[in-house]
């Protein structure tokens, strides 16, 4: 939780985008589109867990790393911001271009 908003909003619209194509792309089979909401679901409550336990936690201020001030703190050591941002966002912004790429053969195909 300690990411800048920068990388959160880019996580959030690469899973939107995701599901936004898996619907257009299955939208008139409803077994699909029940699994698709589901998915949604366990991913809304993913990310809703961590949330709420993090907000459990005492007031602090943010991080150096989400304030820019300080490369992100690991167990294997310090990581620059570009480094984070390739192994926190490959596979949501993979899952877009998946997305795409279902909805692209779902036109061509039907």
């Amino acid at each position: 939780m300690e990411f800048p908003a920068s990388i959160w909003a880019v996580m959030f619209a690469g899973y939107g985008v995701f599901f936004v194509c898996m619907i257009l792309a299955t939208g008139n089979d409803l077994h699909a589109l029940f699994a698709i909401i589901v998915s949604i679901g366990y991913t809304v409550m993913y990310f809703a867990a961590a949330s709420i336990l993090v907000g459990l936690r005492p007031a602090r201020r943010r991080s150096d790393f989400a304030r820019g001030v300080a490369p992100l703190q690991t167990y294997t050591g310090p990581m620059s911001m570009k480094a984070v941002f390739g192994q926190v966002l490959v596979i949501p912004i993979c899952l877009a271009l998946l997305g795409f790429a279902v909805v692209i053969i779902r036109a061509t195909v039907m």
